[in-house]
């Protein structure tokens, strides 16, 4: 079949689908922190999108480390 997908193909795709989920889910983030905080487009940016988007990148670690701690037991 011509749309046959080998599994290393599947999962990069996957990834890069997950990744445009999570710049997605980091924006909305951005904006409603940015309007709670009141804060103008250089406050936000400088300030609030790097520590958002950092913490996003953290999230498949913590998950990562919080289902070995279940596999400890």
């Amino acid at each position: 079949p011509p749309l046959e997908v080998g599994r290393r193909q599947l999962r990069f795709f996957l990834f890069c689908i997950a990744g445009m989920g999570v710049c997605l889910l980091s924006a909305y983030i951005n904006t409603f922190l940015a309007a709670v905080c009141q804060a103008d487009a250089l406050a936000a940016t400088a300030e609030i999108a790097p520590v958002v988007e950092e913490m996003m990148k953290l999230l498949p670690l913590v998950f990562y480390l919080l289902d070995g701690i279940d596999k400890l037991d």
